[in-house]
């Protein structure tokens, strides 16, 4: 990922954290609820069994030989067991993100970005957190946070999982047109260059199954936002197995979401007159570190991100624009050392543009007013573009602005 600004000045190139592989896998992860799921799912012992420390990351996974996606080696499909009503132990958003944290660190290379089963862990354990976040108590949360953790356990151990997705136990599925349209797909000679799309699409239409079957408030609108979600997964992979089946022809670039733009204020990032990263205030860099963790967590690929520093009209244009150009390049410079583990193949730019682009017209000479008046045009924008994942939801972060 490089990190370029415009008059073609170039920061220097980072050196790369995966350079060295890490010491150890987490060999104790955190969670204990997708610790002993594979024990959980073949014992009747259940939930009284599922909460000890796992031994299943103890050795990196070797890199499996390309299967298609179709090989009658797949194993069978993988499901957690599920206890509705009443739960002996609730998976909390601590276990959450800690599994999410663990599928993110065996990935740490990239080695298994492109296999249905990282991916379908990946957005599964999404799922669980927005289910979560809706406060379900009635199982489903533990039943797609379980499920998750078997997804992680096979990409791990490079397991090649069946193409199929069942139905959330005790669930009505819904949209049985678009289940038939993707099992096609998962079933096509081509689906071996759409896992992950194809991974994540039925996660997609999972999440639609589940809003349906609430039925009530805001349901019905949130199932058809994933039905949206599907749609997109499901262009990406037909335009991928289309692609796949045709070897001379280059396989065409995903097309990304629409970007999301995040706006801070410049003075509630640095100190007066300042654009050092050592003149960041303690809560500029906490808002930094904010929008890091939010892409982090909304965004499954990141093709660019750009940075564009702003001024307002008073004082000098060449002073403003030098000042605006360095504080996008600091921005860029921090986001990028925070973000490179994840997204080291996205592009980078920084610029200023003075006083440019203004969103406030303030007219007359300095004065408190005046100055008071222009501070929104004072501000850094951060524009990521890549693909998001379902089910992501507007953070609210202090002193941002996201669209």
């Amino acid at each position: 990922m490089n990190l370029k600004h415009s008059r073609a000045i170039r920061l220097p190139s980072m050196p790369s954290l995966l350079s060295t592989p890490p010491s150890s896998w987490l060999t104790l992860s955190p969670l204990a609820l997708a610790a002993t799921l594979l024990t959980a799912c073949a014992s009747s012992t259940g939930y009284d069994q599922i909460y000890q420390p796992p031994k299943y990351w103890d050795t990196p996974a070797a890199v499996p030989a390309p299967v298609a996606a179709n090989a009658p080696n797949r194993t069978a499909v993988l499901s957690a067991d599920v206890r509705y009503g009443w739960q002996p132990r609730y998976v909390t958003d601590h276990h959450i993100a800690a599994l999410t944290n663990d599928i993110m660190q065996a990935n740490a290379h990239g080695q298994l970005a492109n296999t249905y089963e990282w991916a379908k862990a990946r957005c599964m354990v999404n799922l669980a957190a927005y289910t979560y976040r809706e406060t379900r108590t009635d199982g489903v949360t533990e039943y797609l946070y379980g499920t998750a953790g078997l997804y992680a356990h096979a990409a791990n151990t490079g397991q090649t999982v069946a193409l199929s997705t069942p139905q959330i136990p005790g669930y009505v599925r819904y949209n049985q047109n678009l289940w038939n349209e993707l099992k096609r797909m998962e079933d096509s000679e081509g689906a071996r260059c759409a896992l992950p799309a194809l991974a994540c699409g039925s996660v997609a239409l999972l999440g639609a199954d589940y809003e349906f079957n609430q039925g009530y408030g805001q349901h019905y609108k949130h199932g058809q936002m994933m039905l949206d979600d599907y749609r997109s997964f499901a262009n990406a992979a037909q335009s991928q197995i289309k692609a796949c089946a045709t070897p001379a022809a280059p396989p065409p670039p995903p097309v990304p979401q629409e970007p999301v733009m995040y706006t801070a204020s410049a003075q509630a990032l640095f100190a007066f007159d300042k654009s050092d990263l050592g003149s960041l205030r303690p809560d500029g860099k906490s808002v930094l570190d904010n929008i890091v963790r939010d892409i982090q967590g909304r965004f499954l690929t990141v093709q660019a991100i750009e940075i564009v520093g702003h001024t307002d009209r008073l004082g000098a244009e060449k002073y403003n624009q030098k000042l605006s150009r360095d504080r996008a390049v600091n921005v860029g410079t921090y986001v990028f050392q925070n973000l490179k583990d994840r997204f080291g193949n996205a592009e980078v730019t920084a610029r200023g543009v003075a006083s440019g682009s203004p969103v406030a017209q303030c007219p007359g000479k300095a004065s408190n007013a005046v100055i008071a008046c222009l501070a929104p045009n004072r501000r850094v924008e951060i524009k990521v573009t890549g693909q998001v994942l379902p089910f992501s939801q507007a953070p609210s972060i202090e002193g941002v602005s996201v669209q």
